[in-house]
This record gives C-alpha cells, structure tokens and sequence, in this order.
C-alpha cells in the first residue's frame, strides 16, 4: 500500500482498511512520486484522495471501488492472465 507519508490521509484509509478486513497490508511511504511503481506492480495498492484520484486519471488509471472480495477475485483473474502471457512469450522470471 503506497502514501505519499506516514499519517497522511492515504496511509490512515489504508489502515483503516486493514483494521475492518483483517488483512494485512504493508504501508510504503514514498517522499517522492509513487506512480511509477504503483503502474509497474511494484506497489499494488493505493488509497487515493480526490486530489490524487484526479491525478491518476490523467495518466489513464482508472481507480476502482470494490469489496474485498472482489478485489480477490480481480487479483487472482489478472495473475492467471498474466501468467499465461510470461509462459506464453516464455519469460523467465528472475
């Protein structure tokens, strides 16, 4: 889970969600711009404010509001998909 810091309203929703989910989510805070590692997969999670929201929408992110249990279900559906473009264009991963 990125913020932009410790305490900020990001860090706070993110352990938030963890409190009323059970799940345990690491907080990465970054002093600098988390975008990139966020659409890399280096960090999978952020809880976006307005501003934020706004922000990633202009460069294409499109945040998405759902359940934990459908957040599951897309994690597992888009690891299958992935999984079967790395075998099918036969990367190794290191």
């Amino acid at each position: 889970m990125a913020s932009p810091g410790v305490g900020t309203p990001p860090h706070v929703f993110g352990e938030l969600f963890n409190m009323m989910t059970g799940v345990d989510l690491v907080h990465v805070p970054y002093r600098s711009n988390f975008y990139p590692d966020l659409l890399s997969g280096q960090v999978q999670v952020i809880f976006a404010t307005a501003k934020m929201q706004t922000s990633l929408a202009g460069i294409g992110v499109t945040p998405m509001s759902t359940t934990p249990a459908e957040f599951g279900k897309f994690i597992a559906d888009e690891t299958e998909k992935w999984t079967k473009v790395v075998k099918f264009a036969g990367i190794n991963p290191v």
